[in-house]
């Protein structure tokens, strides 16, 4: 099971250092056939990361309407979304704690939760499954070390 970050997950949309190891990923066998895991978050951290490139020009009008209207429709039917639930939240109280500003806390609580979830058998997916969190975020992926979370960093890889 893989759980992506905004960080990682814009990746998909925009060509950048780490975006051909994020799609190696997503093909990787080991995760499992499950679609990749996400905060409902992420729905405005990408639009909102996708527009700043726009606006500063990084991207042009157009690929911005592509990646926008790419990242829609993946959104609509290839991830599975967390909620932010009072189990998240209370999650969220704690993982401030490792220095987190208070996104990159939900996409650990959130991948915490779904992780501690699938083990007690509460939510969807194999127990046995291997869980990755993946980020680009350096500060985000030590935290997520800390919780004894499998962290994938797409910039890391060659």
């Amino acid at each position: 099971m893989l759980y992506l970050d905004s960080s990682a997950l814009i990746k998909l949309y925009v060509q950048e250092k780490g975006t051909e190891s994020i799609k190696q990923k997503l093909l990787d066998k080991e995760i499992g056939a499950r679609p990749p895991v996400t905060s409902v978050l992420t729905f405005a951290e990408v639009h909102a990361a996708l527009m700043q490139r726009r606006n500063d020009r990084s991207l042009s009008n157009r690929t911005f309407m592509r990646s926008r209207a790419s990242f829609d429709a993946d959104w609509a039917v290839s991830f599975s979304p967390i909620d932010l639930t009072p189990g998240v939240l209370l999650l969220v109280r704690e993982v401030v704690s490792l220095g987190l500003k208070g996104a990159d806390a939900v996409h650990l609580a959130s991948a915490i939760w779904l992780r501690d979830a699938v083990r007690l058998g509460l939510a969807q997916g194999a127990a046995s499954a291997r869980f990755v969190f993946a980020t680009s975020d350096k500060r985000l992926a030590k935290a997520a070390i800390v919780k004894k979370l499998d962290v994938f960093n797409p910039d890391d890889q060659p």
